[in-house]
């Protein structure tokens, strides 16, 4: 489901695949027959083998039914490294999942408010600080190995930019001539631990 969730959204799927050159995954398309296999033909139910199942929790460390899974999962803090753990949600209560829709109320992982404390370092994070530091990843990416940032091969259309001299990769450009520097200095959180990516912005 993952996987066709991010096909749900061609571009961005094509771009990941041309960036992280896997672009037998972009033309491979879903696996038909090995799902259509999996589906009952009157309920609908996906149902797998028990092989596939124990596999699928083997390789992932995660339960097949994800209501049978742990209520927590675990975040890096980008401030000191440590690993820990936060709850998926916060919100307990069915009526005001009713009355708000899910993931309105509470501060776990999934829910809109989310927000925790570093209990090593103090450190607050939130979906915002995690964007941010999404953004400092894909920069180290350009960087070290030369991957272009997310949103610089393909148009709004999805086509391959093929613009005069190349000007789509500018923002490439211009991070490794020596905006990523400041960039760097934004974005370090050992330096500014509420860093938004706003700030980047």
């Amino acid at each position: 489901m993952v996987w066709h969730a991010h096909m749900l959204n061609p571009r961005d799927f094509l771009e990941d695949c041309m960036r992280y050159g896997k672009h037998s995954l972009w033309t491979a398309g879903l696996p038909w027959p090995a799902i259509n296999s999996c589906i009952h033909n009157e309920t609908f139910e996906y149902q797998c083998n028990s092989a596939t199942v124990k596999r699928f929790e083997s390789i992932t460390g995660l339960k097949w039914d994800n209501l049978s899974d742990m209520r927590l999962m675990e975040i890096e803090c980008a401030r000191c490294y440590v690993r820990f753990e936060t709850p998926w949600t916060t919100c307990t209560s069915v009526d005001k999942w009713r009355e708000n829709g899910p993931g309105e109320n509470g501060q776990g992982f999934a829910d809109r408010l989310f927000r925790i404390i570093c209990p090593y370092c103090k450190t607050g994070i939130d979906h915002d600080f995690l964007r941010a530091q999404k953004f400092n990843q894909d920069l180290k990416n350009l960087m070290e190995d030369d991957l272009p940032m997310p949103g610089t091969l393909l148009d709004l259309d999805g086509k391959l930019m093929t613009s005069h001299r190349n000007q789509h990769l500018f923002p490439n450009w211009l991070l490794k001539a020596g905006l990523y520097k400041e960039m760097q200095i934004l974005l370090d959180p050992s330096r500014v631990p509420s860093w938004k990516i706003e700030d980047v912005r």
